[in-house]
């Protein structure tokens, strides 16, 4: 009947969401982010409150960082960093993370560390200069050697000047400009790249570039800075700049003349990216420049920015296509946004709101007219789309993507791959980026038509459409799940020869479907099951990892049925004094509180050692060592004595 359908696939049939309350038709009847079905039968929270407790924080945070929902706990402090989970809310911080709260990670510039001319901003991010000539700055926090790649910005809040940016060590004078001697790098708003007092560097256009990017390469024994400018818009690399005479630690410099009253220029260090995002995606840029280590550009300055990862992929509820800054404003988006028509002979492109990294998923696309020089592909949330084309070396074109144009071919970075019979109207798309580097699978025709490797995307991917036709009629359409696909893209991979364990259908957390929760991707025991022998270390470890790629290795339980003490962690370790078969289990729960375990069987057996007739486990408890015959060397064996009731830990040997 029709009240055990659950027509909005929240996990509640029509009945259950009468008996609740909810509206059968909203998935999130409260718009706290959970869906009904988890709050009424997983956390049990009220799923017409966006705060079930009342305690300022919503259901869906509590139940992200594995708070109590239902209990009042705004003033702990779940992590013990001396801030509460209310404070850590508020300011959207990691209530669960001790190495994440308010400030941390924020570099300033040091009161004690600068010229006495320099007047610092109350927040300690901007200079003032007051003295005619060059004075200067430095950060409290600087990099080491061998530690990665760090970077940061600077902002120019007055007219370019002669003041600028830059690195330098602590040895630098601060009565000078950046970049006048080996121990310091400067980007000037003059138009100027300069070290060692010379001009290694210049760009144009000077009112147009109002950042400037320092990227700093010290994964090596000497730092490499690297220099990004707008130029008219568009990012300009300056050459890189090799400090052979550094090996020590290196600190932001910021250096400037009076050029006007007040703050002229501030830094942004990146201590939150999210309320004061970086202006240049500098990993990208640097990247697809060829200056390949970029990859593993940390988040910002210092060791608190240290690349920790790749990037994780933002989840939206529902998955959509969005208009950006960068997308056409003549673009018209169909009222679903899930397709596009297109006014303008220009091939623009829009992307969806989420990306993916580190899974395997699919999504599909249609076209609704006939061929023209219009498609549909994944790309990266960093290169222009309007236009979507050109091909070139230059950093903004030749974006690494792939597309099937609906005219003619497959395409790779905008090179064209192959054809493909183009009397097909949709398309499907199946991206296994589980490794480093995303692996697509297109299907058209009901087979796999083309699989390649993107191997300049390390960063998550996004599908997109893009075309140029002139009318304002539906062209292309896109779906993540929400509805069902015309492929069976796992059948298809299947027939390929291509794995499928991890395949999940649709695109997105919002599109997974009901029977496959967010779940670990494994959490799996290194050793296998063995003997040992009693007495002697045995130590398993484990790795557990949830589907979005958080290392959940620390958070795994462990237990031995024959009795060996629980524990939680990466290893653990078995009583082998106990002889048996030890069953031990490793048990994590994910994020939509699944539980998954993986398990081993230890066998502790007993032997003699040293061949006395006492087997080791009874040596054990006796204290004797059990790789001596005669522990207490007074001429009787362990076992004698045992026997004869004597003590074989003690010469006993000329007692009557």
């Amino acid at each position: 009947s029709g009240g055990h359908v659950d027509s909005d696939r929240d996990g509640l049939t029509f009945d259950q969401e009468i008996a609740a309350g909810t509206n059968p038709s909203a998935v999130d009847s409260d718009g706290d982010g959970l869906k009904d079905g988890v709050e009424v039968n997983t956390l049990g929270t009220n799923p017409l409150a966006a705060d079930s407790d009342a305690d300022g924080l919503p259901d869906a945070f509590e139940a992200k960082h594995e708070l109590l929902p239902l209990v009042n706990d705004a003033a702990s402090d779940a992590d013990g960093d001396a801030f509460t989970n209310l404070v850590e809310f508020t300011n959207e911080t990691d209530p669960r993370n001790a190495n994440s709260y308010p400030g941390h990670g924020t570099v300033l510039l040091d009161a004690l560390d600068k010229h006495a001319s320099v007047v610092l901003s109350s927040d300690a991010l901007g200079a003032a200069f007051l003295l005619p000539g060059q004075h200067a700055a430095r950060s409290d926090v600087s990099i080491d050697p061998g530690t990665g790649w760090y970077y940061f910005e600077g902002h120019r809040e007055v007219a370019a000047g002669n003041f600028g940016f830059g690195v330098a060590t602590s040895t630098e004078a601060l009565d000078t400009f950046g970049g006048s001697s080996m121990q310091s790098v400067g980007l000037n708003a003059l138009g100027a790249l300069q070290h060692a007092g010379s001009l290694v560097g210049t760009f144009n256009a000077l009112q147009s570039s109002a950042w400037y990017g320092l990227a700093i390469d010290y994964s090596g024994a000497h730092p490499v800075v690297h220099a990004i400018v707008d130029q008219n818009g568009t990012p300009f690399l300056l050459p890189p700049v090799t400090m052979i005479a550094v090996s020590e630690p290196l600190h932001i410099f910021v250096y400037g003349e009076p050029t006007a009253a007040g703050v002229q220029q501030t830094i942004n260090a990146g201590a939150d990216r999210e309320a004061q995002p970086f202006h240049f995606a500098a990993h990208y840029l640097l990247f697809t420049a060829g200056r390949l280590g970029a990859e593993f550009m940390g988040t910002g300055f210092g060791p608190e920015h240290a690349y920790a990862g790749r990037e994780k992929a933002e989840q939206h509820d529902p998955v959509v296509l969005v208009k950006e800054t960068g997308t056409n404003a003549e673009m018209i988006l169909a009222p679903d946004s899930l397709g596009a028509s297109y006014v303008t002979n220009h091939k623009s492109a829009i992307r969806a709101n989420t990306g993916m990294i580190g899974e395997f998923r699919c999504f599909e696309t249609q076209r609704h007219i006939a061929p023209i020089n219009m498609g549909q592909g994944l790309i990266t949330a960093y290169p222009p789309i309007n236009p979507y084309c050109c091909v070139s070396t230059s950093p903004e074109n030749a974006p690494p993507s792939m597309s099937i144009n609906s005219l003619s071919g497959i395409w790779k970075n905008l090179v064209f791959q192959q054809n493909y019979d183009n009397t097909n109207t949709t398309y499907g798309f199946a991206v296994d980026y589980r490794g480093t580097r995303p692996i697509v699978h297109v299907i058209i025709g009901g087979a796999v038509a083309r699989t390649m490797t993107l191997q300049d995307v390390f960063t998550p991917l996004f599908p997109m459409l893009y075309g140029n036709p002139t009318a304002p009629t539906l062209a292309n359409s896109i779906n993540f799940g929400a509805k069902p696909f015309a492929y069976d893209a796992r059948t298809i991979l299947q027939a390929a020869g291509v794995d499928v364990s991890e395949f999940v259908s649709g695109w997105g957390d919002a599109n997974r479907p009901e029977n496959l929760p967010v779940s670990l991707a494994g959490v799996s025991i290194a050793s296998a099951s063995a003997t040992v022998a009693v007495g002697l270390g045995a130590t398993l470890t484990a790795t557990a990892t949830e589907v979005d790629g958080n290392d959940l290795s620390s958070a795994v339980a462990w237990t031995d049925a024959l009795g060996s003490a629980a524990g939680t962690g990466v290893s653990f370790a078995i009583n082998t004094n106990l002889v048996g078969a030890h069953n031990v289990t490793a048990t994590i729960v994910d994020a939509d509180g699944q539980s998954h375990a993986a398990n081993v069987v230890i066998t502790v057996v007993d032997v003699d050692t040293d061949g006395d007739g006492l087997f080791d486990s009874q040596e054990i408890a006796l204290g004797t060592d059990r790789n001596l015959a005669d522990t207490d060397s007074d001429g009787m064996s362990d076992k004698y004595e045992v026997d004869h009731a004597f003590n074989p830990l003690a010469d006993d040997g000329g007692l009557d």
